[in-house]
């Protein structure tokens, strides 16, 4: 047999028959009277104006709704855009200012101002101005001098003579007249040995197979002559089941079909119902 469970639930009495039952004194005196009124007294804030003369209302302070700038003041002096600034280059119009000099390029011809007289000294400059320029021929001073008290600098230039003159160049043979003979391969000077020299054979299979060199070469050369090749045998597989007796078969496993699981017992057990079939 099973024991029940404790079970729990919300209760359906309310608040006023709940009130009305007996628990015990401390409980009594700790509820209290129910009957006095709850909470209802008006507190006033402590916040702004006070309507109560004990209670001192504190300071306000609000932002001014002035004008900063009243607008009669504004227009009684002008600012400085009213003022007109002059320039303080070029002619100035104002009688107190005093104009700065001007200067600019002259528009006399060189030929008249060549006739001003400035002083004696600039007079002395400009002797020897109507002469006619550069009528003397000077000679260079490099190269060959024309003058006897002046002496001629050495100089100096490549040659024209030819290195190899022909004559000697033809008078003895170079190394390209001597022909030089091949030391490989065969030599046709007497005293120089010729190497020996190896060939392929012309020869064919069958007849290199009728010579007889020896009676071991003749016995191996026809050996297996006349036999199959390797291809003509048929090799048996060596897995599964072997047909010669001499090789063992390998072993072989695989699933049952047998239904020897579900026995009456285990059928029994699996009637049994599970955890979800009971009510609780």
């Amino acid at each position: 047999m099973r024991r029940t469970a404790p079970s729990f639930s919300f209760g359906s009495s309310t608040r006023s028959q709940m009130s009305k039952a007996f628990i015990s004194r401390e409980h009594a005196k700790v509820t209290g009277n129910p009957t006095t009124p709850g909470p209802v007294y008006s507190v006033q804030s402590s916040v702004g104006t006070q309507p109560e003369a004990r209670s001192r209302t504190a300071p306000a302070t609000q932002f001014g709704t002035s004008k900063r700038f009243p607008s009669a003041k504004r227009c009684s002096t002008p600012g400085p855009g009213t003022y007109p600034a002059h320039a303080t280059f070029g002619r100035q119009s104002v009688s107190s200012w005093q104009s700065p000099a001007t200067y600019g390029f002259g528009s006399m011809p060189r030929e008249d101002g060549e006739k001003v007289y400035v002083s004696e000294e600039m007079a002395r400059m400009k002797a020897g101005a109507e002469s006619p320029p550069a009528k003397y021929s000077l000679p260079g001073s490099f190269g060959s001098q024309q003058h006897s008290r002046k002496c001629s600098a050495p100089g100096y230039r490549l040659g024209t003579s030819q290195r190899f003159p022909p004559a000697r160049q033809h008078s003895a043979p170079g190394p390209i007249y001597k022909p030089v003979v091949c030391a490989v391969g065969r030599q046709f000077l007497s005293p120089h040995s010729s190497p020996p020299a190896f060939g392929f054979g012309t020869s064919s299979r069958e007849n290199q197979q009728r010579r007889y060199l020896s009676r071991e070469h003749a016995l191996a050369a026809s050996r297996g002559r006349d036999s199959p090749a390797p291809a003509s045998y048929k090799l048996q597989d060596g897995v599964g089941k072997q047909v010669l007796s001499r090789n063992a078969s390998g072993a072989s496993f695989s699933f049952s079909s047998s239904s020897g699981r579900w026995t009456p017992a285990t059928k029994a057990a699996a009637d049994v119902p599970g955890p979800g079939a009971y009510l609780v």
